[in-house]
């Protein structure tokens, strides 16, 4: 299964501005179809009330899925994690402990929202490059996220 963290809720509205809930949908689609992995969505106790859009991306992604968001103690999400085949989502504090777990870990990062150099300072030095990528929302396309999710799951 591939874990996920969609948070499309404050400063996270900048992200899906760059890159839209339609484009993150047909990656995964793409993704997902091709590998026969399971999309596990996680995420904080909050999100089912404040997030809606994540709904709305399961619904968009037409397969069948898991939602534990908000149904997990954070020692079951670390667990959740780990297990996974990789982690993809926008950066956030489940992004950086997939990738500390050593999890092939994908994050998606809004320029302007901080300092480039941020999205590899918050990680192991060992991680970068190996099981984790960081790409930036302007100018990503549905191909290169496919891509770069497909060359992220086949490293061993």
């Amino acid at each position: 299964y591939v874990a996920l963290s969609w948070p499309f809720y404050g400063s996270y509205a900048f992200y899906w501005q760059e890159f839209s809930l339609d484009s993150i949908a047909e990656a995964l689609r793409v993704f997902l179809s091709d590998t026969g992995l399971r999309p596990v969505f996680i995420g904080a106790h909050w999100e089912p009330e404040i997030n809606p859009m994540m709904n709305e991306l399961q619904t968009k992604l037409g397969l069948d899925h898991i939602d534990y968001a908000g149904q997990t103690s954070m020692v079951q999400v670390f667990g959740l994690l780990k297990g996974s085949e990789l982690f993809a989502g926008y950066q956030s504090g489940l992004s950086i402990m997939s990738a500390v777990l050593h999890n092939k870990t994908l994050a998606l990062w809004c320029r302007g929202q901080f300092h480039d150099n941020m999205r590899w300072a918050c990680v192991p030095p060992d991680t970068r490059g190996t099981n984790y990528t960081a790409l930036d929302t302007t100018g990503l396309t549905v191909s290169s996220l496919v891509n770069e999710l497909r060359s992220l799951h086949s490293k061993s």
